[in-house]
């Protein structure tokens, strides 16, 4: 009890909360150092096109085209799994290889209507099901709260960057961002299990088709 009658354990400081506050800045920081070191892959890419398209060549050059293995990638990965290949499994791997970009379950079932293919829609949920266990395919949110399907070959965790006119998607490594999870599991006490990232935008080609490289 305090000379002046008053009990200080009864009156909160504010130490307790400027170090929660601390701990949120800090680890605000060390998200945002993530996300800039993604922001200056992007910016690098943007430079990348502007310059091309200031030389007179189309933005797409300035990228290396990506090797279309999406054909062979589910029927791949379906054998090296163990997984027979039967003659649904192949219907819906060759649904897939001939879709540009990112596709829905929805959009194979109309797929499949069209062509007059003799599966139902139970057949093409499990295949994508199967696909996506074994890597095949991965699912990504999309801006608008649905989700989608996009082929990408088997390998070490990755993110996706997809184009929002043409559903284009490629591969990009983590840039440094899984050390970011990793610190902020430690100073949270949290137990991260799994961390997931999509950038939107608009590919070289159709920036190039809309006239914005380099904006």
């Amino acid at each position: 009890m305090a000379t002046d009658g008053h009990d200080p354990s009864r009156f909160p400081t504010n130490r307790g909360r400027r170090s929660v506050d601390g701990r949120r800045l800090m680890n605000h920081a060390h998200l945002m150092a993530g996300l800039s070191r993604l922001r200056s892959i992007a910016n690098d890419g943007w430079r990348r096109g502007g310059a091309a398209r200031a030389a007179g060549r189309s933005p797409a050059a300035a990228y290396p085209e990506p090797v279309d293995t999406l054909a062979e990638s589910p029927l791949a990965a379906l054998d090296r799994a163990g997984y027979r290949l039967t003659g649904p499994r192949r219907a819906v791997a060759e649904l897939i290889a001939s879709r540009q970009g990112h596709f829905t379950a929805a959009d194979l079932v109309e797929d499949a209507v069209g062509q007059r293919l003799d599966m139902s829609r139970a057949t093409i949920f499990r295949t994508l099901d199967v696909l996506e266990g074994i890597g095949a395919i991965e699912r990504i949110d999309l801006p608008t709260g649905d989700h989608a399907y996009i082929s990408c070959e088997p390998a070490a965790h990755h993110h996706h960057v997809v184009c929002e006119r043409c559903g284009r998607a490629n591969d990009v490594d983590d840039a440094g961002l899984a050390a970011v999870v990793e610190r902020i599991g430690r100073e949270t006490g949290y137990r991260i299990g799994a961390h997931r990232l999509e950038l939107f935008g608009l590919c070289p080609t159709c920036q190039g088709e809309l006239g914005t490289a380099g904006d």
